[in-house]
């Protein structure tokens, strides 16, 4: 099946609920509009055994509401404010596969890769005392990694009266941005709109490979199956922040990812 598709949306505009001075309390937004693209076929190949599906998309954002975090000097603390970029521009492409080569095993994979940027995304903030604009052109769209892949395998067999099966996952993730809190020039201008190199690099995750293995044995009971469950995840250990958020160059909130985690499962389905 080849198809294509447009759509379009919106999402009204307001004020900042979470105002914290005069500035934010009187500060409104506009609304968004989107308009979305995508190209792409599905398939089913050699008897149905495999299937492939590519998509290609374009999306284009304008007015686009981006909550900002804003240092307020005196006392030093941060404030959320809800602004708008001009307009955001995010293209990409993804494909999966699913693939039956053998009785009882499945295999799949995905990639996807996007680029997003803003474009003319001006903010405010005090500088010094002053209220000075700031291009945040540069700072990237949150969570948005420009590639993403994963494979996985499953396995079924009978042993004695049930079935094992063995399960395994691996996915990558690149990094991404996690908050918008624009990093100002060094050394900061006297007059004119301070131009950001970029995001504050503490709401920047590192890249991220997790591997997932399970295996299970299911044995039918009464009128539902019985089932024992060994697993591991995140195999590798592989440790970051899920997300973050800075305050006022004073700390950060973090929330971490699941370390490497052993366990066993009992459970029955009825």
């Amino acid at each position: 099946m080849i198809y294509a598709s447009m759509s379009k949306g919106f999402r009204s505009g307001g004020y900042n609920g979470r105002a914290a001075t005069p500035f934010s309390a009187t500060l409104a937004f506009k609304p968004e509009d989107v308009t979305a693209y995508e190209l792409g076929f599905k398939s089913e190949l050699l008897d149905n055994r495999v299937t492939f599906n590519v998509a290609a998309f374009y999306t284009d954002y304008k007015d686009m509401q981006q909550s900002t975090t804003i240092p307020v000097p005196n006392p030093p603390f941060n404030e959320t404010i809800v602004g708008n970029a001009a307009g955001a521009k995010i293209k990409g492409v993804e494909a999966d596969l699913t693939a039956k080569p053998a009785e009882g095993l499945i295999l799949r994979g995905s990639l996807g890769y996007t680029d997003s940027k803003f474009s003319d995304f001006l903010t405010s903030q005090l500088v010094n005392g002053e209220l000075r604009v700031v291009d945040a052109s540069d700072v990237n769209l949150l969570y948005a990694p420009k590639l993403t892949l994963g494979a996985s395998g499953e396995y079924n067999t009978p042993v004695g009266p049930g079935e094992l099966r063995f399960n395994g996952s691996y996915r990558h993730l690149s990094p991404y941005d996690q908050s918008i809190v624009p990093l100002l020039p060094s050394p900061i201008p006297a007059t004119g709109p301070l131009v950001s190199p970029g995001s504050d690099p503490r709401v920047r995750s590192d890249a991220q490979d997790i591997v997932d293995l399970s295996l299970s044995y299911l044995l039918p009971a009464g009128p539902g199956e019985a089932r024992i469950t060994g697993f591991v995840r995140n195999l590798l250990d592989d440790r970051g922040t899920a997300n973050s958020f800075p305050v006022a160059g004073l700390w950060t909130f973090v929330a971490a990812r699941e370390p490497r985690v052993f366990g066993v499962q009992l459970g029955y389905e009825f």
